[in-house]
């Protein structure tokens, strides 16, 4: 369906994608309805303006016709200049249409260098030592972005740091199982966008209310982050153990008490007696190389075990 003579007109607009970086090409594209019968109009003449109708930019320096499904397109490289811009669409001036609505469905432009946050957590084997390190990247080509404000947050604690040469910070802590028991810490890297800029577009509808039609919110670089849990268990406490002279300890095998020294074999020998006296004597054991002299069946029995201090 053409135009004609004061018709009216619907435009809904879109833009794709809505999110990239500075310098790039996205496309615009309006689609023109005839708002009573929901038809498509054909040949609408449609003008694309970057920050404003008259006082912006004409994209293109010109208009595009619609096509047979009322559907009109163009490019646009956005500026690299540093500021943010917003784009609108509208029917060209001067052209026979009573009244012209475009979607209030706002546009929002998210435009800056893509990043990621890296987010490890590196922790003692022997202590309640950690250390949680984040790296900043871009994310188009992984170079490391330094002079970055990061934020660290474990559990209620906020820490706030600066990226290094390489992209990276580091924060040391000593976290613990709290009350005896196992802890469990949220860990959190976020870094909020460099440069950050918000610009609005407003165009007043038939009735003179202004609304809001495109959002541009521009960083130098885009906001990301990370997140991680981390379950701190209490220390493993052993059976109490008496204390022996040097390495050596006192242990406990078939009611029968002895000594035994770092990573050596045991050789018990106990009596068939029901109250036995033991004794024991150490000695160097290989199980790959020797093999322990069987005892007399009908005396006493034999117990080997090893032990291995750690």
């Amino acid at each position: 369906m053409a135009i004609v003579q004061a018709s009216s007109v619907s435009l809904s607009f879109d833009v794709d994608p809505t999110e990239f970086e500075v310098g790039d090409t996205v496309s615009l594209r309006v689609r023109a309805i005839n708002p009573l019968t929901l038809q498509p109009l054909d040949n609408v003449p449609i003008e694309f303006w970057q920050d404003g109708y008259g006082y912006g930019t004409l994209v293109g320096g010109q208009c595009y016709y619609a096509d047979g499904n009322g559907v009109a397109t163009a490019n646009w490289v956005y500026p690299t200049n540093g500021v943010a811009h917003t784009i609108v669409a509208k029917v060209a001036d001067g052209q026979p249409v009573a009244n012209v609505t475009l979607s209030m469905q706002p546009i929002t432009l998210t435009v800056g260098v893509e990043t990621q946050l890296w987010l490890t957590i590196e922790r003692s084997s022997t202590s309640t030592n950690h250390t949680i390190i984040a790296r900043l990247i871009k994310a188009r080509d992984s170079t490391p972005l330094s002079n970055q404000s990061i934020k660290l947050e474990v559990n209620d604690a906020v820490y706030t740091l600066t990226t290094n040469g390489t992209g990276h910070v580091k924060q040391a802590l000593k976290l613990e199982a709290v009350g005896g028991q196992a802890t469990t810490y949220q860990v959190k890297a976020t870094f909020d966008g460099a440069n950050p800029q918000t610009r609005n577009l407003t165009v007043a509808d038939q009735l003179g209310q202004n609304y809001v039609v495109c959002t541009t919110m521009q960083y130098g670089y885009k906001p990301s982050s990370n997140s991680a849990s981390l379950t701190v268990e209490p220390p493993k406490t052993d059976a109490k153990t008496p204390k022996g002279k040097g390495s050596n300890r006192k242990v406990k095998l078939n009611n029968a008490r002895f000594f035994t020294h770092n990573n050596m074999k045991i050789h018990t020998k106990q009596t068939t007696n029901t109250n036995p006296t033991v004794r024991m004597t150490p000695q160097k054991y290989s199980p790959s190389t020797q093999t322990p002299t069987a005892p007399k069946r009908s005396y006493y029995q034999q117990f080997y075990g090893e032990v291995n201090n750690t």
